[in-house]
């Protein structure tokens, strides 16, 4: 009954074999150690203790063969890496490899290469010139490589349909020790999240320590909420995909370690590959180090010759706090917050209360000053009079003491003002030149710039009136007739210019023998200028034998 079981078990081997298009003597073939034809690849496992050929990877018009020499069990395992088929070999020292469906009379359309560590070209391009045959079957046979502690790879393809092709990379277990080039630690930024302006991210954005930082000591990071990942690059490496990262972490005394994995990314941006770690990874302080492993297929984890290489570095800084803890401090702050608070209240209060003092006897001072004016005003129009009534020209002194009068009632009117508009302070000017043009016969003129809104812009009362009275005193009046004075109110950016002019004999400045009146202005002007900082108003005064300018210059006034 058993023999009758194996026999119809054999029988549907056979069928089945039969039904994939592989005959019993190719089977005979490939356990004979002969290459056969046709031959269809399969993700397999090497394990047989004996030398034979396999299978390695076909195309349409050929099949690849590979026989291991000496191998032993687990002797290989087989990857795929897109169009790549990858060989872990474990401890095979030589391959040999062989082709079929390339025969002297196709050879022509066929090339192949062998490379080793993907810099020494062990065979160039050329045509399969080697062949063999063994029972009836004709092959190309590309020859024997030894593999100990080296990558190879075969590429072959068809000329014609390029299409048709082979890469297979052997590569014993031995992976070197990763070469890493830098470090680089990255704050939150936009570009971050698009990798074709990456060379746009700022310098102070990002921190960089090169491979030798981290060999005399751990690289030092301060947590902040802004910092976004730590970028490990390596160098130049055609199997970088075979390196995993970890990161291995010591928090209050506990290690673990976190196995994140080998998605290096290489691009045209960037020649080297490159690996993030997430801030958040390493967002508690402690020590923590960057593990690099090389790796080999699961069945080889027990790898002696794998060397990982490490990134120390210690994250300080982020202090965390319970509960009490957070309330007793916020109970602290707000009290120091407070004491400051009143504190500063109070010496603002003081302060206020000086500078309205030092104000209020600065306008006491002002007021004083201007009543001063007045009576020197008062004073000299009625020396005026007086004189007119002496030269017995009473119709003039009566036109005389109507414009007195009306400057009288201005003065009158205004006495608590501070401030006036322009036109009225014009208006006022016209009265009292007009009167002293009754005595003296000079000629005035008052210009305004058009820009400038004499209806809504204020000045100080009285501003202008005792440089004119001043003109007339010491300028014109001995002018016989002859006297000019001219005043110019122009608008320069911000400020405004006053200038009073007279065509008079000049004095000399220095000698400060210019009279009562005009040492009075100085003195309401530097009263002013000590509560009004702002808008300051400076006074200018030049004076030779052709005549004296006063200038005044309203300070950023509009």
């Amino acid at each position: 009954m058993k023999s009758s079981n194996m026999t119809r078990l054999t029988k549907l081997l056979i069928f089945l074999l039969f039904l994939s298009g592989i005959t019993r003597a190719q089977i005979n073939d490939i356990t004979a150690g002969i290459p056969p034809k046709g031959f269809s690849s399969w993700r397999y496992q090497m394990s047989k203790t004996r030398e034979g050929w396999s299978p390695a990877q076909d195309a349409k018009d050929f099949q690849v063969f590979v026989k291991l020499i000496n191998p032993k069990t687990n002797a290989a395992n087989v990857q795929f890496y897109g169009n790549e088929t990858m060989y872990w070999l474990n401890d095979v020292k030589e391959i040999e490899l062989a082709v079929t469906g390339i025969n002297p009379a196709n050879a022509d359309e066929f090339s192949y290469h062998i490379v080793q560590n993907d810099s020494i070209e062990l065979v160039s391009w050329q045509k399969p010139n080697a062949y063999r045959t063994v029972n009836g079957t004709n092959y190309a046979y590309l020859g024997k490589f030894n593999t100990d502690q080296k990558i190879i790879r075969v590429e072959i393809y068809n000329k014609k349909q390029y299409a048709n092709r082979s890469s297979l990379i052997f590569k014993s277990l031995y992976l070197p020790p990763a070469r890493l080039h830098a470090a680089k630690l990255y704050d939150q930024d936009p570009y971050l999240y698009r990798p074709h302006e990456q060379h746009l991210i700022p310098r102070h954005k990002m921190r960089y320590f090169d491979s030798s930082s981290w060999k005399k000591q751990p690289i030092q990071i301060r947590w902040s909420d802004s910092l976004s990942h730590l970028e490990i690059q390596m160098e130049p490496n055609p199997q970088f995909g075979l390196y995993t990262v970890s990161l291995k972490r010591t928090l209050s005394g506990v290690t673990d370690t976190i196995h994140l994995s080998n998605a290096w990314v290489y691009s045209n941006y960037s020649r080297r590959p490159y690996y993030w770690i997430n801030a958040a990874l390493f967002g508690i302080p402690g020590q923590y180090e960057v593990l690099v492993t090389p790796s080999s297929p699961p069945a080889y984890w027990e790898n002696p010759s794998a060397m990982t290489v490490t990134i120390p570095f210690e994250v300080t800084g982020h202090t965390t706090y319970t509960l009490q803890q957070l309330l007793l401090i916020l109970i602290i702050f707000f009290g120091i917050a407070l004491r400051i608070y009143l504190y500063l209240r109070r010496r603002h209060k003081k302060k206020l209360a000086e500078t309205k003092h030092q104000e209020e006897i600065a306008r006491l001072q002002l007021t004083s000053v201007r009543s001063q004016l007045n009576p020197h005003f008062l004073f000299n129009a009625l020396t005026g009079i007086q004189s007119l009534i002496n030269k017995n020209e009473i119709t003039t002194a009566n036109h005389y003491l109507t414009r007195f009068a009306r400057i009288t009632r201005h003065i009158l009117n205004e006495a608590n003002a501070d401030m006036i508009s322009l036109k009225e302070e014009v208006q006022m000017l016209h009265d009292y030149l007009q009167m002293e043009q009754m005595r003296f016969g000079f000629r005035y003129a008052i210009e305004i710039d058009p820009q400038i809104h004499a209806d809504t812009l204020e000045i100080p009362s009285m501003l202008i009136q005792p440089f004119a009275e001043n003109a007339v005193k010491h300028g014109i009046s001995a002018a016989n007739g002859q006297g000019e004075i001219h005043i110019r109110i122009q608008q320069k950016e911000q400020d405004i210019l006053m200038e009073i002019q007279d065509n008079g004999p000049g004095f000399d400045p220095e000698k400060n023998d210019t009279g009562k009146g005009l040492e009075l202005c100085r003195q309401r002007i530097e009263l002013f200028n000590s509560f009004h900082k702002e808008t300051p108003i400076r006074m200018d005064l030049q004076s030779d034998p052709t005549g004296t300018t006063v200038s005044l210059t309203l300070q950023y006034w509009l």
